[in-house]
This record gives structure tokens, sequence and C-alpha cells, in this order.
């Protein structure tokens, strides 16, 4: 009799897609899914809260309920109030970071792909942290979004949970995966779109196959709680046009056109808030007092908001208004006199600033929600300039192809932002048109992106003997890193010695090519070697608790690239050099490119 405790092999899902493995990813994509759910419904009413309070200091007159500002200050009587309130409210959100998880600041999105590459850990209090923080700070009119902080959250909620179940790193990933596609799906109603971001966002040009099924599990299930506590609505107003007409010629060519136009304005969105973020850094001011930083900064934007109110807070609501009003043919977006289209461009052009400004100086919120509504005004000026002139198209279809063409180049994400963009609208049918501008905007950008803690692709299977692998890591990562970690916990339990070449297809359907220890009549009998179809009874045996660094000496001495793990002279599994390397492959890729550069600039 077989039985297997956890199939979870060095090759991944390896012979099948049966057993323990598939069943762990589903029930952890449901756990992590209702729990990311309700943080992310939990968040979004909670940044609402804040925008409905001080939209009610400003004696606005709507009476909706969003946390977007920028519709509560458009129709506001009493709007210098956000003069004063913005730049304390940037101060206190900055205080709670500073003060609780200084990891919290910015975005959220580059320190959450930093912990999943290089094994940083994520405090258990730091998605409540990033939740109140960013709340306070988007709430009260602060450029930035929902959708960044909640993909930190998320992540900080996986990797929470799988440190509670004193889960391996290799789930601590995949884990932190599936909470980032749970809170984006939840607050963005885009289940399909938000999974493939929370893998396509990890790597410039490559996306994390091995969290796709959790992360989708996770994510549906997050929709599916979001919109029974909140409704079913799409996130953008449904389109009305020809379908006949989307693939026409001179459609194509509009695509094309707009893919270069929003590749332009992508590179400025990086470009500015980089530039703010590296004046920041220079400032070289810590602690508490890097509090004061985000506060000073948000003046302008509190100034430019009085004047020009669709740039405050996240904007995606003010966006989803002024599509609505586009639709029905009363567009009046007209600021000081300069006509629809150049105020359209204007817009532009502000809430880049503004984004700059507000999160580039450390405060809390994300970048997703106002390129939402930069890449969705720079369309709807290209549809009024161009593209609906030259194809009878409404314009306001184009302000979606600049959503997907704008952030997808912003962040190399072309894939799950179409998809997202498609599910926002509840349109599947203009996924092929906004893959067309999302991907041609993508590879003018390229590498370049808004997210730097991405690598750009994921690192290869790399082929290293561990004396190899010991010279080209960094030895205080891997000394922090024990044993039991990395183990795979995979097991043949045979009630006596049985001829495993008669079971040998079973197995290898199971495990695929890997190492499992096989027991017999609960005594440790040897390990099979699938990969060279062999029964080794004497293998090198090493405690739960050492450290992966004396795993490689102890392998590298033995001349062998796998070890029997103990525990209290119990064999609980093996540890191969193959885990080792898919672990740590990220750091040789680093090290490889970094000789790269090198030789590049000798």
């Amino acid at each position: 009799m077989i039985h297997s405790k956890d199939i979870d092999t060095c090759w991944g899902d390896a012979g099948g897609v049966m057993g323990p493995y598939i069943e762990k990813k589903i029930v952890y994509g449901l756990l992590i899914g209702i729990v990311s759910g309700l943080a992310g419904v939990g968040f979004y009413y909670m940044a609402s809260l804040v925008a409905h309070i001080v939209g009610y200091a400003m004696m606005s007159s709507y009476g909706g309920w969003t946390p977007d500002l920028s519709i509560y200050a458009l129709e506001a009587s009493n709007r210098i109030i956000i003069l004063f309130v913005l730049p304390i409210a940037a101060l206190i959100s900055g205080l709670i970071v500073y003060g609780f998880a200084p990891e919290a600041e910015g975005p959220g999105v580059d320190p959450t792909i930093e912990a999943y590459h290089h094994m940083r850990k994520l405090h258990l209090h730091l998605p409540i942290v990033k939740a109140v923080a960013s709340s306070i700070m988007i709430g009260s009119g602060g450029s930035g979004g929902l959708q960044g902080p909640g993909l930190q959250i998320g992540g900080g909620i996986g990797y929470s949970i799988a440190t509670i179940m004193k889960l391996g790193l290799r789930y601590k990933r995949i884990l932190m995966v599936a909470g980032m596609a749970g809170t984006l799906s939840a607050v963005f109603h885009s289940p399909i779109g938000a999974a493939l971001f929370a893998v396509e966002v990890l790597y410039r040009r490559d996306i994390e196959v091995e969290g796709i099924v959790s992360s989708l599990i996770s994510s549906i299930t997050a929709y599916a709680i979001s919109t029974h506590i909140m409704g079913y609505t799409w996130f953008l107003p449904r389109l009305v046009y020809s379908m006949v007409k989307l693939f026409t010629p001179v459609m194509i060519m509009n695509y094309i056109a707009l893919a270069f136009l929003s590749a332009v304005f992508a590179w400025l969105y990086i470009q500015s808030f980089h530039m703010v973020k590296k004046l920041v850094s220079k400032a070289g001011i810590s602690g508490l007092k890097r509090a004061v930083i985000p506060a000073v900064m948000v003046v302008p934007v509190a100034i430019i908001g009085y004047y020009v109110p669709y740039i405050l807070g996240s904007g995606t609501g003010m966006l989803s208004q002024i599509l609505i009003i586009t639709h029905n043919n009363n567009l009046d977006v007209n600021i000081w006199g300069l006509g629809t289209a150049v105020s359209l461009l204007l817009l532009v052009l502000l809430k880049i600033l503004a984004t700059s400004l507000s999160m580039g100086s450390g405060g809390s919120g994300g970048l997703f929600a106002p390129a939402v509504f930069i890449g969705g005004t720079l369309g709807l000026f290209y549809g009024i300039v161009l593209g609906s002139p030259t194809t009878g198209i409404p314009p306001y279809f184009f302000a979606y192809m600049g959503i997907a063409s704008f952030f997808g180049a912003a962040t190399n994400t072309p894939f799950a932002t179409s998809f997202m963009v498609a599910e926002m609208s509840g349109d599947y049918y203009i996924l092929l048109p906004a893959l067309i501008s999302s991907l041609i905007s993508n590879e003018i950008i390229r590498y370049d992106t808004l997210y730097r803690s991405q690598p750009i692709r994921r690192p290869p299977t790399i082929l290293v003997t561990p004396k190899e692998l010991l010279s080209l890591i960094d030895k205080n990562v891997l000394s922090n890193i024990k044993v039991w970690e990395l183990t795979i916990r995979d097991e043949i339990v045979l009630d006596k010695i049985t001829d495993l070449e008669k079971i040998r297809e079973e197995i290898i359907r199971r495990y695929g090519e890997t190492i499992i220890p096989i027991i017999v009549d609960n005594e440790f009998y040897g390990v099979i070697d699938l990969r060279k179809q062999a029964i080794k009874q004497y293998v090198p045996r090493i405690d739960y608790l050492a450290s992966i660094i004396d795993a490689l000496e102890l392998m590298s001495k033995e001349q062998i690239d796998y070890l029997v793990v103990t525990k209290g002279g119990e064999v609980i599994g093996v540890l191969t050099l193959c885990e080792i390397i898919k672990l740590l492959s990220s750091l040789i890729y680093e090290y490889q490119l970094r000789g790269f550069i090198r030789s590049r600039n000798a």
C-alpha cells in the first residue's frame, strides 16, 4: 500500500494533478480567499468612511458611498477645507506607518514583491497598519488607490496564515500570491484579472505559474464574498458600440496608435514617480521624522485639488462618472476654459503629478487606481481627438483601451490588465482589442516599470553542484532558513517489503521524478530515487533544525544531491538540492545578471 502524507515534489505537481498537493492548493486558496475577501471589503468601507467624513466636512451634496474623495469634492461648497485636511491626514498616516510598520510606506507592491522573492518577513500587524494608514491617506484626498495597499494587505494575510500554520517557505509564497489576488478581486470585482495580476506582477516579462491555481480559487472566493456584501456591480459603465467595427483595419491602426501614446505617458508616469522617490531618499530622513515628508509633499496636491478636484483621491469613481456622462453625450469637463480635449489632457498630467507627490513621498496608497484614471482619461482624450472621428466608435470606448495599454505598460502586466478591463466593464468582447494595445505599449516600455523590485524573468533551472551553490549565494540569507522549511514530506509506507518494480508506474504517476523515503513496518528502509529507478538504503541524515548552509556543506562532502531529514531520530522526509535551487535561484540569477552587467560596463 502506498500512502502519501504530502505530495509536494521537487518538480511541482510532477507526474499527476491529483493528490494532497492539489488539494492543499484548493483548501488554502479557499481559506485565503475568505480572509482576504473580507479584508478587502473592510478596507473599502474603511476608506469610504474617511472620505464620507471629509466630504461631510466639505459640505458636499453627494449622497453616495465611495472611497474616491474627488466625487465629494466636485460637489462641495466648502472645498477649502482640503487645504488643511490632506496635509494633516498625510502626517497622521505617516506616523502610523513609520511608528508601527515602516515597510507599509508608499504603494506597498514593491515591498510585497521583495518579500516574495527574497524571503523578507511580513509582520502579522502589517495588514492592519496598511489598511488604516491607506484609508486615512486616500479617503482624505491623497492621490492613490486601494489596490496597491490591497495587494500588500493580501500578501501579508497569506504570509501570516502560513506562519501561524507553520508552513514552509514554498507555501508561504503560494499563500502570499493567493492573498494578493483575493484582496484585489474583492476591491476591483475582477476575479480572473486579479488572479492573473497577482502572478504576472511578480516579474517584468514572466508569470509565476506555481501560484495560478491557488490565486484563481482565492480570487473567485473573494469575489463571491465581496459581491454578496457589496452587491453585484460593474466597476465601470457598460459599453455600447458596433461589434462589427472592432477589427476593421482602421480600428486596429487606432489600437496601435493609442498604444504608442499610452507608452509615452506610462514612461512619464514611471519617471515622475521614481524621481520623487529618489528626491525623498536623498533627504536622508528616517524614523518618525519621515512622516513629515508626505505631509509637506501633498500641500501642492491639496492646492491643485482645491481648483481641480478631479485629481483628488483614487480617481476611479470619478472616471466612472465621466464615462457615464460621456455615454449620455453630456460631457462637460472644461478646466479654465480650455475646452474638453485639452482639459482631459491636463487632467492626465495633473493626476500624474499628484500621484507622484502623494505616493512617491512615502504616502500610503496605491498606483493602480490613479493609473486607471490616467489611462481612461488619456484614452477618452484620444477618442475625442482621433479615435471617434476616424472610426465612428464612441470616444468612451477608447477610454477602456487606454486603461489597458497605459497600466499594462507601466507595470508590465498586459494580460492581467486586459482581463481586468474586460471584467470591470462586464464586456469580454473588448479583451482582444485591449490585448492588442496593451501588449504593444508594453513592448515599447519593455523593462521599465513602476515596480522596480520585479525581476526580469522567472529564474531558469540552473544546474549547479552544492559546492558551486555555496560560492554563489549569501550565507547570511541561508543561515536563517532551516532544513524543515524545505523538507519534502512525502513517504511510501509499505506493510512489508514489496517488489517496487511492480508499482513503479503508480509511484511515478503520483510523485514524478523525485526522491521518497520508504517506510516498512514503521521502520525507515531507504529511499527510492525515481530519477534513476533505484533504491538506496544508506543516505546521509540531517536534523530538521539545521540550516540550509549545513545541508549544502553535507551534500558537498558526501557528493550527493539529497539528504534524509530527521526529527528526534525519526525520518520525516527528504531535502533535495533541487528544492534549494528553486528557492534560491532568484539569488543566483541576480548574481549572474550583475556579473553580466559588470562585464558589459567593463
